[in-house]
């Protein structure tokens, strides 16, 4: 008798309601339960076999992405707003972070721009910005070109007291590249993680031992302590940031805020595209942990 192949199935296609909008949110995932056990008792009526058990198992394999197929708020905002902390980052990853908070803020507190009006003006000492142009990003998420020319028009709104603000990238050639372009347009001075350790040999090592995705856990910490930040939607490490941040200004119940307006939520803003819910990725808004 041979392997029995698991049958492939897609979450959200068992929330589907007849002459529903294709924009309604995740397709009522919520209802995969009762639906796929639904699904599992017609086959087996259809196929003339027998209940399900340890000796005669049904495979399925969830398609990629069935993570982001469930609206998290629909367990409500306590569970939502706190489920995500249950994965800790490592102590001395935070205390890295916190280090280069440190150093980023000793660098920014340097004034170079008088403040502008009490509207614009960011609090904090400086601005964070992710780039997201690896080679692993897709090809129809924003390109350099786009991600940098709203940043720093997005940022020319704003009035840094400092003038300085820190890069989140895993592209060393394009984050050179986009300081030059923040420092010619916009008169700001945009630093790394490298470069704000790099006079801190221990320091400095301890950063370098880090894997890539572990060092991006300290851009994620510098990121939230930022006055205003920029990222990129569909990045989930941008929308994670930019939620984050909403949740520690807004409290506990809070809903998401809405993405893709001209305000966003006066703490962060992604440029990318808010058309369609599937198409552009907007269900992730409605399906991380913050």
């Amino acid at each position: 008798m041979g392997r029995s192949r698991p049958e492939q199935i897609t979450p959200n296609h068992f929330g589907l309601r007849g002459g529903c909008d294709a924009r309604d949110l995740n397709r009522h995932a919520d209802l995969f339960g009762e639906r796929f056990r639904s699904s599992v008792t017609d086959k087996q009526m259809e196929m003339a076999q027998g209940p399900v058990s340890a000796g005669t198992p049904k495979l399925v394999r969830m398609n990629w992405g069935v993570q982001w197929n469930y609206p998290v708020y629909k367990d409500g905002p306590e569970f939502a707003a706190t489920y995500g902390g249950l994965l800790r980052f490592r102590g001395d990853i935070l205390e890295l972070g916190k280090r280069t908070i440190a150093a980023m803020e000793m660098t920014a507190s340097n004034p170079k721009h008088e403040a502008g009006t009490e509207a614009d003006t960011v609090h904090n000492s400086f601005i964070g910005f992710h780039l997201r142009t690896e080679n692993d990003a897709l090809s129809t998420w924003p390109s350099f070109d786009e991600q940098s020319t709203a940043y720093l028009a997005r940022a020319s709104n704003l009035s840094s007291p400092s003038g300085y603000a820190y890069l989140a990238t895993g592209n060393v050639t394009e984050a050179a590249k986009f300081a030059t372009l923040a420092l010619t347009q916009n008169a700001l001075i945009v630093v790394t993680k490298h470069e704000l350790l790099s006079k801190m040999p221990s320091l400095q090592r301890q950063l370098d031992s880090l894997s890539w995705d572990q060092q991006a856990l300290v851009d994620f910490i510098v990121l939230l302590q930022a006055g205003y930040f920029l990222g990129v939607s569909p990045s989930s490490f941008s929308m994670n940031v930019a939620l984050k941040r909403h949740l520690k200004g807004e409290g506990l119940y809070t809903r998401p805020w809405k993405v893709g307006s001209n305000e966003g939520d006066g703490r962060s803003w992604l440029v990318g595209r808010y058309e369609n819910y599937w198409e552009d990725w907007l269900f992730m808004y409605d399906s991380l942990w913050p």
